[in-house]
């Protein structure tokens, strides 16, 4: 029988995310990282950090991910449309893979090659001589 995804994506995390030591097992990475922010930024601030991004962007959603899964309150659709239509506005590339939001954890090859083309046609190609 077949791992359902939200327990396949916790046993990824903890796997990555946990190292044995004497006496049992403790996180590898700061825990302070899931504090809420509780400095909220508004839709204009985004939008203007938004544009002031040089580097090519590559934004790979789920489409059963936050925006889709999360009610209105904590990932309000509005806000994901105008950013969204940002990246766009500014030629970034916005792909939507079938998954919800550790698509990249629970199916890597769906993710990878989107990834691997990004990097080979976006990235490499700008940096490499003429």
């Amino acid at each position: 029988m077949e791992e359902p995804p939200l327990e396949r994506s916790v046993r990824i995390l903890l796997e990555r995310g946990l190292v044995q030591v004497e006496g049992g097992f403790v996180f590898s990475r700061d825990l302070r990282i899931n504090f809420k922010n509780i400095v909220r930024i508004t839709l204009e601030q985004s939008l203007e950090i938004q544009s002031r991004i040089q580097a090519s962007v590559l934004v790979v959603l789920g489409d059963k991910g936050f925006g889709a899964t999360t009610g209105p309150e904590l990932y309000p659709r509005k806000l994901a449309s105008k950013l969204l239509q940002g990246y766009h506005d500014r030629n970034h590339t916005v792909v939507t893979v079938p998954g919800d939001h550790h698509v990249h954890l629970n199916d890597p090859e769906v993710v990878a090659p989107l990834v691997s083309d990004f990097l080979r046609t976006k990235v490499l190609s700008q940096h490499l001589p003429a």
